[in-house]
C-alpha cells in the first residue's frame, strides 16, 4: 500500500487496523502454542553446532540456515527441523505484527487534530516527542489484558463437554503455554518495536512531498 500518494479524504481507518492487530494476536498466540509442543532445543540456536553440505563455509545456527534454505529443509533431525518450523512460524507473525506499525503511524499521521504536531516533530526529528504522541497508554493496557485472557483460554484442552476456566491459571501445569510469557513477548517486544517501526516510518513520511 503506498501511504503518500492517492486522495487524502480515503484515509486510513485506525479501527479497522486496530481490528487486524486483534486477529493477529489469535495467529501469534497459535503460532506459540505449536512451537511450546517441543523442547527448547537449544542448540538450533548455536552458532556453527553443525556443518552444512554446499552452504559455502555459512557458520551461523540452525534457525538461522533453515530461515535461509526454509523452502528446502523438510528433514526432523531429534525434532530440531520441526522447531525450526514453527520459530519461523512465530518469526512471521511477529513480523507481520510489528510491521503493521507503518499502517498504524500513517493512520494516526492523518488525524487532522494531531497532522500539526507529527509534522513539527518529523520536521525537527524529535523521536522522544513522536514516542509520546503515538503512544496510548489506554490501548497498550486493554491490549495486555485481552492478550493475557485469550492466552488463557487458547492454552486449554477444549473438550465436547469440558468447561473453560477464566480463572489466574498461567502457573497451572496443564495450560499449552504460559501466559506470563505471551504478556511480556508482547509488552517488551512487539509493543517497543512496533513503535520503533512507526517512528522510522514517520521520520521519512515527509520526505516524498519535498520533491
Amino acid at each position: 500500500m503506498n501511504f503518500i500518494s492517492g486522495d487524502p479524504e480515503d484515509c486510513i481507518s485506525l479501527p479497522k487496523l486496530r481490528d487486524t492487530l486483534i486477529r493477529l494476536e489469535d495467529t501469534i498466540i497459535f503460532a506459540l502454542i505449536e512451537r511450546a509442543q517441543y523442547s527448547i532445543n537449544k542448540n538450533i540456536y548455536v552458532p556453527g553446532m553443525y556443518k552444512y553440505e554446499q552452504s559455502n563455509g555459512f557458520d551461523g545456527s540452525f534457525l538461522e540456515y533453515f530461515l535461509s534454505e526454509v523452502e528446502k529443509v523438510h528433514g526432523d533431525d531429534q525434532n530440531y527441523g520441526s522447531a525450526a518450523t514453527r520459530d519461523v512460524e512465530c518469526l512471521q507473525a511477529l513480523s507481520q505484527r510489528i510491521h503493521y506499525g507503518k499502517f498504524v503511524a500513517e493512520a494516526k499521521f492523518r488525524d487532522p487534530e494531531t497532522e500539526d504536531k507529527y509534522i513539527e516533530f518529523i520536521k525537527n526529528r524529535d523521536v522522544k516527542a513522536l514516542e509520546t504522541l503515538l503512544t496510548n497508554k489506554k490501548v497498550e493496557d486493554a491490549l495486555l489484558r485481552r492478550l493475557r485472557r485469550k492466552a488463557l483460554i487458547y492454552g486449554q484442552d477444549i473438550t465436547e463437554h469440558g468447561k473453560i476456566n477464566l480463572d489466574n491459571l498461567q502457573t497451572s501445569e496443564h495450560l499449552k503455554i504460559k501466559v506470563d510469557v505471551v504478556v511480556e513477548l508482547y509488552e517488551k517486544w512487539v509493543i517497543p518495536l512496533t513503535k520503533q517501526v512507526e517512528i522510522e516510518y514517520l521520520l521519512i513520511r515527509l520526505d516524498n512531498e519535498k520533491k
